[in-house]
């Protein structure tokens, strides 16, 4: 063969090469459409279009298929997760407490399909700060602020209890529950100084 034929079997083997190389990567990309991926902490739901809404199997780490356009993946960390609600109320002898309860929390994993289809995406920052800021406003409204400095180990556990039930009936778990931080109004805080 001479180098002019050589050249020319190696540019046409190049331009197969080529050409199989760009079909791999044309029908890489196609199929990975098809496939999603559930991380480490991490459960999905798929929203069916076609068959009415969120599909009731909750889906674990790794990857899984899908029809595009048609199913959704929707992503939910299952691991848990810390949220501050800061309340301002008043205590049964009217003095204004500003209180922050800081909760641990994460959803139950076989309720996602419920959560998404009653509360939506989301669902922490719609369930827990009204459910927390309700509490607390209960909770400090049965007692005087004195009582609240006295007792405020047994205080905060009765609001880490009602908390923690009321949480379970929207599916979520709360790991922990704590008063991080209780203040009262100028005028107390400077009768309680001048004690």
């Amino acid at each position: 063969q001479t180098k002019v034929q050589r050249f020319h079997n190696m540019e046409k083997i190049a331009n197969l090469l080529t050409a199989a190389g760009f079909g791999l990567l044309g029908g890489g990309v196609f199929l990975n459409t098809f496939f999603y991926t559930v991380d480490a902490g991490h459960r999905a739901v798929i929203f069916d279009k076609a068959f009415g809404g969120v599909k009731e199997a909750v889906v674990g780490e790794g990857m899984h298929f899908y029809i595009p356009f048609i199913q959704k993946p929707i992503i939910a960390e299952v691991r848990t997760q810390p949220k501050t609600v800061t309340s301002v109320t008043g205590t049964r002898d009217l003095q204004s407490v500003e209180i922050s309860c800081r909760v641990l929390y994460r959803p139950i994993e076989e309720y996602l399909p419920s959560l998404y289809n009653n509360i939506g995406s989301n669902f922490e920052e719609k369930i827990l700060p009204s459910l927390i800021n309700e509490v607390l406003k209960a909770e400090i409204a049965k007692h005087d602020a004195l009582q609240l400095l006295a007792q405020r180990q047994r205080i905060s556990q009765e609001i880490k209890e009602e908390v923690t039930q009321r949480a379970r009936g929207f599916r979520l778990t709360l790991d922990d529950v704590a008063i991080t931080h209780l203040g009262f109004g100028k005028e107390f805080s400077r009768a309680i100084e001048m004690k």
